[in-house]
């Protein structure tokens, strides 16, 4: 190789492992990493794409092993790694899952408070936080006043708005058929204002509204018919994306609503709703979703968070509760320059991070306090795949991860010859 030490000669030969596989030669780049691994034993990088090869070539149990003596060398500091481990793992659940693991059916996906009754006769109040959207408010309370079935009210509160939001909601508030309240203070974020709207409520359910999107006609009316058949205490509906003139924008023309379009179709494609909202936020935002008063108080408020207030919402209300989804578009969410949802950056995932790390530790922990409720107790293998599959796995506690693999890997069987076959464990 024309290196002058053994652990040069090592890195030669990764240097060349790497193009193969870049280039899609896996056997060959199989081949490459492996001497490499004969020149400099227990070499991390290696080992991990290695591993990555013997997943994409089908040898998961393979390649889920070398994975975890790479983050041993590593003392699992790799966070990519600990993903592709996850993948691994979820792959061989998929073939084999847990031994005495409770694979629920999708139907029913919910778990109506009142079978019976529902919510029949319930009442809504609607919520708007405004914040520096003077150019849309008032489209925004003209969506909610033109509703078929009226609100209870409808509670305004600027959010200390620095442009001309709070002149262009009370020209749209004018001669209101309805109870309005409107209220203007200095500025303490969404999920505060949106808690105080809550608490200001009378209305039985609770339907928020962002100040610069439309509720699709019909929606409230549509909402109460669904609590009230089901008894659900939270429920969503399809999206439309509109643009900052109001016009529908295709998902195939922006990327970011594409993203939001396969969020919601995959819904049909999860065990049920409820664990749709691990892979991603199909409700898409705070203003899609439609709860209870007495939900909101159990889950106890919108939490502080600049991007994800709603997501973490939703996936603390799971543990009291199995959402609803209706397929017809009942909201259009509004994209435009100042949209949250369009910002990039390290905050956006130290946010997402968090709360999914709280969710997990839950959901790998705790007890079932309903049927549906996402934890392993309730659904074994099925939500362990889940979240493997969904690149969670690196927010996963070692000694958490250590374990499953142990149990993964003894639950799979061990061929011993033709037509003979050994489960372990």
């Amino acid at each position: 190789m024309g290196h002058s030490s053994p652990a040069g000669s090592g890195e030669a030969l990764l240097l060349r492992a790497l193009e193969a596989q870049k280039a899609r030669d896996l056997a060959g780049a199989e081949v490459l990493y492996r001497d490499a691994l004969k020149v400099v034993p227990n070499h991390a990088d290696a080992l991990h794409m290695l591993g990555v090869i013997r997943m994409e070539r089908g040898d998961d149990a393979e390649a889920a092993r070398l994975i975890m003596t790479a983050l041993d060398e590593t003392n699992w500091q790799i966070g990519s790694m600990q993903h592709n481990l996850g993948l691994a793992l979820s792959r061989m659940l998929t073939a084999q899952p847990l031994p005495h693991s409770r694979r629920q059916q999708p139907s029913p996906r919910r778990t109506p408070s009142n079978p019976v009754s529902g919510h029949a006769g319930a009442t809504v109040s609607v919520v708007l936080p405004v914040y520096n959207h003077e150019r849309y408010v008032g489209d925004a309370i003209r969506s909610v006043l033109a509703q078929d079935v009226p609100p209870l009210e409808l509670i305004v509160i600027d959010d200390g708005s620095t442009d001309q939001s709070a002149s262009a909601a009370r020209q749209a508030l004018e001669g209101a058929s309805i109870p309005c309240h409107f209220l203007v203070r200095e500025n303490r974020g969404a999920a505060a204002t949106l808690n105080q709207a809550v608490q200001l409520a009378r209305g039985d359910f609770i339907q928020p509204l962002n100040s610069d999107d439309l509720l699709g006609p019909g929606r409230l009316s549509a909402m109460l018919r669904c609590v009230a058949e089901t008894g659900a205490e939270l429920a969503f509906s399809a999206v439309d994306c509109i643009d900052a003139a109001g016009s529908r924008i295709d998902e195939f023309d922006d990327p970011r609503v594409f993203a939001l379009r396969c969020s919601q179709s995959n819904i049909a494609d999860s065990e049920t709703v409820g664990l749709s909202f691990i892979a991603a936020n199909p409700a898409v935002s705070t203003g899609n979703l439609f709860f209870s008063r007495a939900l909101f108080d159990r889950v106890g408020g919108f939490q502080d968070l600049r991007y994800h207030h709603d997501w973490d919402f939703v996936l603390r209300a799971l543990w009291h509760t199995e959402p609803e989804y209706i397929g017809k578009v009942l909201y259009r969410y509004r994209f435009h320059e100042r949209n949250t949802i369009s910002e990039l950056g390290p905050a956006k995932r130290e946010e997402v991070d968090t709360m999914m790390g709280s969710f997990l530790q839950e959901a790998l922990s705790r007890a079932p306090t309903h049927a549906l409720a996402p934890c392993v107790a309730n659904w074994g293998s099925t939500i362990i795949e889940t979240i493997f599959s969904n690149g969670l796995a690196r927010l996963i506690p070692r000694t958490t991860m250590t374990d499953f693999y142990q149990r993964i890997v003894a639950a799979q069987p061990t061929h011993l010859g033709a037509g003979i076959t050994v489960v372990t464990g």
